[in-house]
């Protein structure tokens, strides 16, 4: 587990010691390895900084150079990559890697980032709630888990008891009710591809030139970008519904979700949020089989027509 038994008030350096005693390291085999633990780490600048002023990254990053470390048989790495910048992802897939090949180590490592298994697994094992379904070839493992995560997604959602943002949890004028893909049953898409969505709003006033902003986000949690409906129509009291498409161009296979807001502009241009829906729907992006797009090292967003054969 890493960062475990790190106490805030200790130096980076202080709680290398510590955790590295807490996973079974003796203290003279963190003095031979605490300057590459540190140099992994890219924390050096602030290694004698307590740790309660370290960001979540930073402390990740630090934990996981102790655990990377360990002069052990079996790693067992659990969603480890859940925090941190892609380039110290990056660094982490390697240094498991070279565990695993260069040092003959197992490195079981525990993921829902299909990317990330394709880079690093040479074999999968498939659980679902605790039972082993499939133990074999990565591809074929995640199309398998592929459809038992997406068996209970639904292309209509409720959004009315949706997160929100803390702001918004009470006295909405203006609130979404709910977002339904239509001719489909679930929220599974094709590279490229345009699907038809219908939105529910309910409001207590009335407004004109309403307008629709969604922020889309990886599985890394990452903010790839937004996309503005700058008319979506008038919003009456009561309820309403819009129909919109969503053209998924440039979308590469991931799972993705999104941050849905309501808002409207004045004569200024500034801004007011009626409503933000957190995690506002989930959908999946199913690649084409020109290339193996590797999302780590290229991005989530293919761009189009950027660079052409003359």
């Amino acid at each position: 587990e890493v960062g475990t038994g790190f106490h805030e008030e200790l130096t980076g350096r202080e709680n290398i010691y510590l955790n590295g005693a807490i996973l079974g390291m003796t203290k003279a085999e963190v003095d031979s390895k605490i300057d590459q633990i540190i140099e992994f780490s890219e924390c050096k600048k602030f290694i004698d900084t307590p740790v309660k002023r370290y960001s979540s990254g930073m402390t990740v990053k630090l934990a996981f150079a102790v655990a990377a470390h360990l002069d052990a048989d079996i790693l067992v790495m659990d969603e480890v990559l859940a925090v941190g910048d892609v380039k110290f992802q990056q660094k982490c897939l390697g240094k498991m890697s070279d565990v695993s090949q260069d040092e003959g180590k197992t490195v079981l490592y525990v993921s829902h980032n299909m990317n990330t298994i394709r880079q690093l697994c040479d074999r999968c094992i498939v659980l679902n709630h605790g039972e082993i379904v499939f133990d074999g070839d990565v591809e074929e493992a995640i199309a398998i888990y592929s459809e038992i995560n997406l068996a209970d997604k639904s292309a209509a959602l409720d959004l009315r008891d949706a997160k929100r943002y803390q702001l918004y949890n009470f006295n909405r004028s203006i609130s979404y009710d709910s977002i339904e893909f239509l001719d489909r049953d679930l929220n599974i898409f094709n590279e490229g591809e345009v699907a038809t969505a219908k939105i529910g709003i309910s409001s207590e006033i009335f407004l004109e030139h309403a307008k629709l902003r969604i922020g889309f986000r990886d599985s890394l949690d990452r903010l790839l970008g937004s996309s503005l409906c700058l008319d979506l129509g008038t919003i009456h009291e009561g309820k309403n519904f819009f129909t919109v498409d969503f053209d998924f161009s440039g979308f590469v296979e991931d799972t993705y979700k999104t941050e849905m807001v309501i808002f409207s502009t004045n004569d200024f241009g500034s801004t007011k949020d009626y409503d933000i829906v957190l995690d506002g729907f989930c959908f999946d992006i199913v690649r084409k089989q020109d290339v193996q797009w590797n999302a780590l090292k290229w991005g989530t967003i293919r761009l189009k027509d950027i660079i052409r054969k003359r």
